[in-house]
């Protein structure tokens, strides 16, 4: 059973063609043989390092790009309240006197709203509870070891 969280199973679907395709070059070239499982090997640090990188993108990279653009979204919406005189920064508060004030009462209400969201958001994407950018770096040094321990039989 694949247990996966967010887009986890990408790993996953990253890790078979590379690994399969080294496979299948390496048993055409030499069957059984150690050729074979250095390109297997080989197969899995290349998996490795795309998951890796592509971990990096959904766990990392990401989550602070999403949270941005969840801010600007808000502070326009925000910003349309105060312009249609709606805008309370909470209940039973007084109306922005000054533009200046609703600026800063619109900061205090974005930064308040956006606060914990980051790391909320950060290795969601998982594989066998493993974010997928450490996944990447288990694979990786598991073909390494694959690699070096049938180098030596060559």
């Amino acid at each position: 059973m694949i247990i996966w969280r967010g887009w986890g199973i990408l790993a996953f679907l990253v890790t078979i063609p590379f690994a399969a395709g080294m496979a299948g070059i390496g048993e055409s070239m030499d069957p059984g043989g150690p050729l074979a499982a250095v390109l297997l090997g080989l197969g899995f640090m290349a998996a490795g390092v795309a998951n890796y990188f592509l971990g990096r993108y959904l766990n990392v990279t990401r989550p602070p790009q999403q949270v941005g653009r969840y801010q600007d979204r808000l502070r326009a919406e925000l910003w349309q309240r105060v312009n249609h005189g709606a805008f309370q920064m909470a209940p039973g508060a007084p109306a922005p006197a000054s533009q200046e004030e609703a600026a800063q009462q619109i900061e205090q209400v974005v930064a308040r709203e956006a606060q914990g969201l980051v790391r909320a958001h950060s290795n969601v994407h998982t594989l066998f509870f493993i974010p997928i950018q450490w996944f990447g770096l288990i694979e990786a040094v598991g073909g390494l070891a694959v690699v070096l321990i049938n180098a030596l039989k060559i």
